[in-house]
């Protein structure tokens, strides 16, 4: 299952990092862990279900649930929201998946990667296009909801761009008895 990390007071700090030393964080933060590919990240957002376009079924409540552009309702927040602020989703109990912070996937970036890519079980591109940048997915605080929000919504980001305070990283981990233990 992917898990943000549980360091709640760090997390502006490491959205500012650039996304080499994310990646050296990300294996101090939680070992064995590692960041997750974009079909990782896409199931999770979807909270496992097929067909989803944006995680909440109506736009008008969004706001309820995920900190993105402007503020009302329950998002208050200009810039970054604490974690675990909304709501988590239903079935995998993850926070935060859309909004707040874009998030670093393992996976390069190719803007033509769908197109010559098989339909299913897209393994992630070998090897870096052109500029070596990382696909970034979520949307963050500073994000239209209704384009940045969507599920399938994906861009990049170059790993020697730092100092922005709307990228950070998610963690995967194994799924082992010894890491669940220590969230408890």
């Amino acid at each position: 299952p992917a898990i943000r990390t549980p360091i709640n007071r760090a997390t502006y700090r490491l959205a500012t990092l650039p996304g080499s030393r994310q990646r050296r964080i990300v294996k101090w933060t939680a070992p064995g862990g590692r960041l997750p590919t974009e079909a990782e990240w896409e199931w999770a957002a979807r909270d496992g279900r097929d067909g989803e376009t944006y995680p909440y079924r109506d736009l008008a409540t969004a706001r309820e649930k995920a900190n993105f552009h402007g503020t009302a309702s329950n998002d208050e927040y200009e810039e970054l929201a604490p974690v675990k602020k909304f709501d988590a989703t239903e079935k995998f109990r993850l926070y935060d998946m859309l909004g707040n912070v874009w998030e670093w996937m393992s996976d390069w970036y190719s803007p033509t990667y769908y197109r010559d890519s098989p339909p299913v079980d897209r393994p992630g591109p070998e090897k870096p296009a052109s500029g070596g940048e990382h696909v970034v997915r979520g949307g963050s605080y500073d994000s239209d909801a209704k384009t940045f929000l969507r599920i399938s919504y994906r861009r990049h980001e170059g790993l020697s761009q730092s100092g922005f305070n709307n990228v950070g990283f998610r963690c995967v981990l194994p799924d082992s008895d010894e890491v669940k233990k220590s969230f408890r």
